[in-house]
C-alpha cells in the first residue's frame, strides 16, 4: 500500500492556533493545499494526537482510515 502524503498545517486565527492535516496539489505550477482532518485548537491536538500515539487502534479517526492514513 503506498503512503499518502500529507502535513501538518498550523493556522492562527482569532488568537488561537489550529491545527489540520493536509494535502498539496500541484496544478499549473500553482500549489494549492486541501484540509483533510482538523484536529482542533492546539490544546486539544496535542491531547489529542498523545490519545493516538498510546491507544493508536482505538485512538485513530476512522475518517483518516477510510481516506488511507494508518
Amino acid at each position: 500500500m503506498g503512503q499518502i502524503p500529507g502535513f501538518l498545517k498550523f493556522v492562527l486565527a482569532k488568537e488561537r492556533r489550529y491545527v489540520y492535516l493536509a494535502v498539496a496539489e500541484k496544478k499549473n505550477k500553482r500549489v494549492k493545499t486541501h484540509i483533510v482532518y482538523r484536529f482542533g485548537s492546539l490544546e486539544t491536538a496535542l491531547e489529542t494526537m498523545y490519545g493516538m500515539r498510546d491507544d493508536f487502534e482505538n485512538c485513530f479517526p476512522p475518517e483518516l482510515k477510510d481516506k488511507g492514513y494508518d
